[in-house]
């Protein structure tokens, strides 16, 4: 309803030896392997439905990408269903789930899914990511119009008191 995008279509060439660190995207995720091999290792989160990726490695690089990973981790921190660390200890990685890609593979990761990716050889993959509306993106929007057919809704908010902003509420 917004007119945002709501999914993005990125190509990924890469050489062997080449490792994309942990991290979770918010879109669902379709991965095709094109060309070369890539061993996927992934891990379910204690986020359901996220609203922002996670980057741990952002957490080493300038202070605007710092500043972005901690806003990140606060996020998430609010919305896990059990303990949240945006920097899980190494061990916490140990039973990962390990899925390898060859020419013609398709491999989706769910959103909120931990993944890390090694390039076990030069490689070409495409990934489609798909962001659905959600349940509080529809009822709001539902509710938006809604209040639109009503003038009182459609004036301004202009309040003189915080007793003047309570009437007119």
């Amino acid at each position: 309803p917004d007119g945002a995008p709501r999914s993005e279509v990125e190509t990924f060439v890469s050489r062997e030896g080449h490792v994309t660190h942990w991290h979770f995207d918010f879109m669902e995720n379709f991965t095709l392997q094109l060309k070369g091999r890539k061993r996927w290792r992934l891990k379910p989160s204690t986020v359901q439905a996220p609203l922002r990726g996670c980057t741990p490695q952002w957490g080493r690089a300038s202070e605007g990408v710092r500043s972005a990973a901690e806003q990140q981790a606060k996020l998430h921190a609010q919305h896990a269903s059990g303990p949240f660390e945006a920097a899980p200890p190494s061990d916490f990685w140990a039973d990962a789930e390990e899925v390898s890609l060859e020419p013609g593979s398709v491999l989706y990761v769910p959103a909120g899914m931990w993944h890390q990716v090694e390039c076990t050889e030069d490689s070409i993959s495409l990934n489609i990511s798909i962001m659905g509306s959600s349940w509080a993106d529809l009822l709001a929007d539902a509710l938006r119009q809604r209040l639109l057919s009503h003038a009182a809704a459609r004036a301004p908010v202009c309040m003189r008191s915080i007793t003047d902003g309570r009437t007119q509420l």
